[in-house]
Order: structure tokens, then sequence, then C-alpha cells
């Protein structure tokens, strides 16, 4: 009998300790997780927490697995390592001390050996807890959450005060209306090209880019090669999409990025696509990745109507032999040469085109290395770029010598700066801008453009594109955006980089009634 409730006794002791070391560790490895992932993201990426959240909540098919890898080889062994070291040889202590001691008789030395398990466990539990204390300042230091907190918290007037519908003014051109090519170039920024020519590189590895921007139109924040500023709400790929094609910035709320899966995706809004269909163009996209990566091909479709031609068409169209995937599906080398076709073929009808492009191959991490790639530089960025260079100024080349090319209009871009610190290590977000090209653009007066010392951002890109193509537009301004033909100041220049930063980042009913009513009539129902 006595035997027996001594072996309770243990038995509930373990089970004790298992308890308190089951809670206590878990604190201890979301503590190391975070911390390790944390450390990664900075070190790997230059993302804002406003970035990482709409990518988690947004549907995520169709991802590049080279980030995912890069991650795992990154953070698993060190999480592992730190678990297995720490928690394990906790556990295996505790346990073997607390059931030893449970068995022995009371004795002294037994009270000596308890009071010492429970300062062990005490001071395992403190460091636990200090340790997840720390790791919520480091995650917060490092992502501004409290700050995104407080301005989410905030109320914005910016879109009352400044929005202007494209409803609300008189968009009209005369003559022929312009075809439209409009090319994403994935994280293309002007800070690639050297230091002599505007940017912040010993080389170029963007030459033949710098030399189009020469040549064309591109508009700058200094006296040579600059850009634009990727805005809040346009620092990743579907925001850049949302924010250059409409002048408003992606704003949605959480769980309203779930709206990709619903039948409407901000109703309200009035974009570039929706604009040009209504004009009789034939509008087209054109990706080598799986359309459907965070509703992109939901946006273009209830925007547009856009013919969607991505990784699953070049497979369904024997592009490429089923089961050939690389980086995110195909490579650029691939997409531009089913861009000439697709071209063609949009400019032997009578309509007139707005064909969009977005290329993969400069995505981080690295890039891709493709067959064009010549190795001529120490990195794998530099020579992802200079491929990219190239190959872009050949499907321009190329352009130049079809019949469509004196009726189209040529707009070259970056989607946004770039999301890791290769080749940009160091610099501000203030130093970092997004590359422009507007070739052809059907602008009278294009010798009194001020296109050097502007500040400007990516919802500027709408109306300004518009007036590329030869449409004339009342007060020059569409969304948030200005006209940057027109002369006229933006946000940017009027209220100041970091005054507008500031109210894009706060709540604001307008937007969603505005732009997403479809939102709150959900909440409704």
């Amino acid at each position: 009998m006595f035997f027996n409730k001594t072996k309770e006794k243990s038995i509930s002791r373990i089970k004790g300790s298992l308890i308190r070391y089951i809670v206590v560790s878990f604190v201890y490895i979301l503590s190391i997780f975070l911390s390790v992932v944390c450390f990664w993201s900075k070190r790997a990426f230059d993302i804002e927490f406003n970035e990482i959240i709409n990518t988690l909540m947004g549907p995520l098919g169709g991802a590049g697995n080279a980030v995912l890898y890069d991650g795992l080889v990154f953070c698993v062994p060190i999480i592992l390592v730190l678990v297995v070291l720490v928690v394990g040889v906790y556990l295996v202590y505790d346990i073997r001390k607390s059931g030893k001691l449970s068995w022995e008789r009371e004795t002294n030395y037994k009270k000596v050996q308890v009071r010492k398990l429970i300062i062990i466990r005490r001071i395992w539990s403190w460091v636990s807890v200090g340790l997840f204390a720390l790791m919520l300042l480091y995650v917060d230091h490092s992502y501004q959450i409290g700050e995104y907190v407080h301005y989410r918290m905030s109320d914005s007037g910016i879109y009352e005060k400044c929005y202007v519908s494209p409803k609300s003014v008189n968009i009209t051109r005369k003559g022929k209306k312009k075809n439209l090519i409009y090319i994403y170039l994935e994280s293309m920024e002007s800070s690639y090209a050297s230091k002599d020519a505007g940017g912040f590189q010993e080389v170029n590895y963007i030459p033949k880019l710098t030399e189009l921007a020469n040549k064309n139109v591109s508009f700058s924040n200094n006296e040579m090669l600059g850009g634009f500023y990727s805005n809040y709400g346009a620092t990743w790929t579907l925001g850049a999409l949302y924010t250059s094609l409409s002048g408003v910035p992606y704003a949605l709320p959480l769980d309203g990025n779930q709206a990709p899966t619903g039948k409407e995706f901000a109703s309200g809004l009035i974009t570039l696509g929706d604009f040009t269909k209504s004009q009789g163009y034939n509008n087209e996209f054109l990706c080598g990745s799986d359309a459907d990566f965070a509703g992109r091909r939901m946006f273009l479709d209830r925007h547009g109507d856009y013919k969607i031609y991505d990784y699953y068409s070049a497979v369904k169209n024997d592009v490429i032999k089923k089961g050939y995937y690389v980086w995110w599906g195909i490579e650029d080398a691939l997409l531009y040469g089913i861009a000439k076709e697709e071209i063609k073929a949009l400019a032997s009808k009578d309509e007139p085109f707005n064909f969009t492009m977005l290329t993969a191959d400069t995505h981080f991490p690295e890039g891709f290395v493709c067959y064009m790639c010549e190795g001529k530089y120490d990195t794998v960025t530099g020579n992802v770029l200079d491929c990219a260079d190239r190959q872009l100024a050949d499907f321009i080349d190329w352009c130049s010598k079809q019949p469509f090319y004196k009726d189209t209009v040529i707009v070259i871009v970056g989607d946004h700066t770039r999301m890791d610190t290769t080749l940009v290590e160091g610099l501000t977000d203030k130093e970092r801008t997004v590359y422009n090209c507007f070739i052809n653009a059907a602008v009278k007066g294009m010798e009194k453009i001020s296109d050097k010392n502007r500040k400007f951002a990516t919802f500027d890109l709408f109306p300004t594109i518009l007036s590329a193509m030869g449409y004339k537009i009342e007060g020059e301004r569409l969304g948030l955006g200005t006209n940057m033909f027109s002369g006229k100041k933006t946000l940017y220049e009027k209220y100041g980089y970091h005054t507008v930063e500031g109210e894009l980042q706060k709540n604001s009913d307008f937007y969603l009634k505005e732009f997403a009513p479809e939102l709150i009539e959900g909440d409704k129902n």
C-alpha cells in the first residue's frame, strides 16, 4: 500500500514537471523561433510589416520556392541547435531529478536537492519569460509594429482632401488612339546604375536601361538617372500593380485582403484597365508565374477584363513541356518570346491594345541565372541585372522595328524597390528610387517638361501614363496621382514625403466606402 502511494505521488510529480516543462519550453521555443526568423528576414529583406501581413493574408498559390528554401536553410539549423541544447538538457535533468527525489526518503539531503530543483525551475521559467519579452522588443524594433498599430488606429483625411475620381473629370483625346506596352521590371531600381550615371554602384549594372532613360523621358528625383518612390501600399508586387494602375495605394483591411476569394475586388476602384477597356482597347496581362498568386488574376479580371497569360497558359499552349518549372515558373528569356507573339496577335486586330507584362528574373533572393547570363560580375545579382538589362533592350529594339511601333507608347517601370539588401545595403528609402522610362510619349510641348529633381510616387503613374498615351486630363490629377507631364506639384512636393507617407498608413473610412463597399456590405451580412 505504501509502495503504491509513493509510486502515485512520484507519477504525479513527474506529470507536474512535464506540464511545467511543456509550458515554459513552448515560451522559450516561440521566442527563439520568432527571434531567428526576424533576424533572418531583416538580414535577407528590406520589407515593412505591412508587406508581410498583406502577403501572408493573401493567396500564396504560385509563390516561388527560393525564398522559402533560403529561410529554411538559415533558420532551421539555428533553431534546432538552440532548442535541443537548452530544452533537451533541461528536460532530461528535470525529469530525472524529479523522479529520483520522489523515491528518496525524507532527509535533509533531499530537502536541499528539492530546493535546488525549485530554484532551477524558477530560473528556467524567468529566463524563458525574459527571452520572450526581449523577443517582443526586438521584433517591434525591427518592424515598428507599435508604430504600425498606432497608425492603423488613427484616422486619415487624405482621400477626402486629395482623391480625384476618374468619374468626376473629363478625360479626352484627339486623333488615333495609341497602343500601350506596359512593362513592369521586377524590383528594378535606378540604384543599380553607376554613381556617375545617378546610381550608387561602382559599375553600371543597367547601362542599356540608363541609355533608354537618357534618350527618352524618365522622371528623376535628381539631376541624373533617378526615379519614383515606392509609396506605402505599393512596396510589393500586387500593391504596386494596384497603386500604379489606379492612383490609390493598396490599403484594404486585413480581413479585406481575402477579397480575391470573393466576387469583387475593390469594386469602386477605377483603374487604367477599366479606362482602356471602356475606350475599346484589348487588354492583356503576361507573367511567367501563376497569375493567381496574391490575387493578381482576380484584380485584373475585375478591372479591365484582361486576357491573362501566365505559366499555366504556357503549358497549355505547348510553349513549355508539362513539368517544366524554374524560379517562379518560366524565365524571362522565354517570357519575352511569348510577349512578341502575343503583341503581334494584338496588333493584327482592328482595336488598339493595352499589353502589360511582369518579369521575374530579378526577384529576390539574388535573382535567377538563365542561359543568357554572361557571368561578368562577381555577384549573382549583378549578373542577373546585367542579363535583364540586355534582354529588355533587345525587346525594345524588336518593338522599334515593328509596324505598330509608331502608334505605340512603351512604359517601362520597376514594380517596387528591391526587397533585400543585395547591392543596396546601407541605402535609405529616400535614396532608393524605382526606374521609369516613357518611349513615344504623345505629349505636346515635350521640351518644356520638368523631369528632373521631382518628388513623386507609384500613385503618380496612373495619370502620367494616360497623358503619355495622348489623353488630356481635366485638372491633371487622378486618384492621388499627378500627371508628371503637366509640371504640377505632386502630393509629395506639395505636402512633403513624410507627411503623405504618414497619412497613407492611417485608417480611412472613406477608403472602404469609395473603393471597396463590398467589404462593408459583407460585414453587415
